[in-house]
């Protein structure tokens, strides 16, 4: 998995405990972890330790490496300044709000092409 895009394990973990019918408080209790904690993994806000997901999957009766498996992939959206005109006039770019703004939204279609590639600067 390239550095652009990480694993979102916290919607795999609330999918497994919802389907088993259990509280956060009772995962807590099965895994020693604490409810805030449970809940920051499941809203996305904390990332657990190898261990800590250990824990969790135990838990849940099930593997780290089956939450793994079913976590969602989480894309980052690059930023493009309003002022970047090159980018404005390019085939395959749809504009999504209208008017003048700080930040543009834009929408890329199609395929990327080599020096399409090169020639755009993208912020992280």
């Amino acid at each position: 998995m390239g550095d652009k895009e990480a694993l979102r394990v916290g919607s795999a973990v609330r999918r497994r405990r919802r389907a088993l019918d259990l509280t956060l408080a009772a995962v807590a209790g099965r895994s020693g972890l604490s409810v805030p904690f449970l809940s920051q993994i499941e809203n996305e806000r904390a990332r657990p330790s190898m261990r800590s997901l250990h824990r969790v999957a135990d838990a849940l009766e099930t593997t780290a490496a089956e939450l793994l498996a079913a976590a969602d992939s989480c894309r980052v959206v690059d930023v493009v300044r309003a002022d970047d005109a090159a980018l404005a006039a390019r085939p395959g770019v749809r504009h999504l709000v209208r008017g003048h703004h700080q930040l543009h939204a834009v929408e890329f279609t199609g395929s990327r092409t080599p020096a399409a590639s090169t020639s755009t600067a993208t912020t992280s």
